[in-house]
């Protein structure tokens, strides 16, 4: 953090005489008083509307629900997540929202199909766009951060294809 000093046109302005310094530290501790009540009150209301609708799956997927406790309870021999989600998806996305995976291995996991509401792609300079194609298919709308600030457009193309 960086404090300086305030310019003396800044000391002689009136506006900030008008402010006592205690009254000003008393609204920033209230700040961080109700900041952090804000924040336990939105975990509260994202893990009660999580539960809600895993609660709503299982209730309108009896079996599929059945499959999950069942693999939840081995310990070995688990389906392939791939064979899992045929049998099981709505439940298994009511249970698991979000997912994280390498976009190396999507294609070998997931099924062909948009499955989800967003696909956000971190540090997109460590993986090629032609990689990233079977991330993006699966997902309505895509967020890209991280990476190179901008690419150039040859950049995207393979070694033997590009213009230099």
């Amino acid at each position: 953090m960086v404090l300086r000093c305030p310019r003396s046109d800044q000391v002689r302005d009136p506006r900030y005489a008008a402010n006592r310094g205690d009254a000003l530290d008393e609204i920033a501790s209230d700040f961080r008083v109700r900041d952090v009540q804000h924040l336990a009150a939105n975990q509260a209301r994202v893990r009660r509307a999580w539960a809600d609708r895993l609660r709503d799956a299982q209730d309108r997927h009896p079996l599929q629900a059945r499959v999950i406790r069942k693999q939840a309870a081995l310990r070995r021999r688990h389906l392939p997540l791939r064979r899992l989600l045929g049998q099981a998806s709505d439940v298994l996305f009511a249970l698991k929202p979000c997912w994280a995976m390498s976009p190396l291995i999507v294609s070998q996991v997931l099924p062909a199909s948009r499955l989800f509401d967003v696909v956000i792609f971190n540090e997109t300079s460590q993986i090629v766009p032609a990689d990233a194609i079977p991330s993006i298919m699966r997902g309505h709308q895509i967020v890209v951060a991280g990476g190179r600030p901008a690419a150039a457009a040859d950049e995207l193309l393979p070694a033997g294809r590009r213009s230099r």
